[in-house]
């Protein structure tokens, strides 16, 4: 699920180089607005709930995650797919028709896992995963193994 670990390594990238200095506040300070601030903060905790470090936006030289999304990582990637709900993109990346049926088949293998796992929506290769009683982050991980993730 190449799609997904490089939609997390912009996530990251965005996060490392501080949302603001990317133009991407609604003033010109050059600093995140609350509601950006607070979208990354949820995520970065959820992401870091599942053992994947996150820089911390308000300090740029932070690169404690800046290789965590590279790669095909299946703990970033079954992580990604637990906090996707509050990613700052919500899942908005557009993939291939071929992206996006290699998403469906990982999704349909996770369910046989055991793993609450949802198609991604039309034209993204995004998954979602809800976490369920007994749902360790080592199951997760384990599944996506299975699945076909490096």
């Amino acid at each position: 699920m190449k799609r997904i670990s490089l939609a997390l390594a912009a996530m990251v990238t965005l996060g490392t180089l501080g949302l603001a200095g990317c133009g991407t506040s609604s003033d010109d300070s050059g600093t995140m607005s609350a509601s950006e601030r607070d979208t990354f903060l949820k995520y970065s905790k959820c992401m870091e709930e599942q053992g994947v470090d996150v820089p911390d936006p308000d300090n740029p030289s932070d690169k404690a995650a800046a290789g965590a999304g590279s790669g095909e990582d299946p703990k970033v990637e079954a992580a990604n797919a637990i906090c996707r709900k509050y990613a700052p993109n919500k899942g908005e990346d557009k993939a291939s028709a071929e992206e996006e049926d290699a998403a469906v088949k990982t999704a349909e293998c996770l369910r046989k896992q055991g793993i609450k796992a949802a198609d991604p929506k039309p034209g993204t290769a995004d998954i979602s995963i809800e976490k369920g009683p007994g749902d360790t982050n080592e199951k997760i991980v384990a599944a996506y193994k299975t699945c076909g993730a490096k």
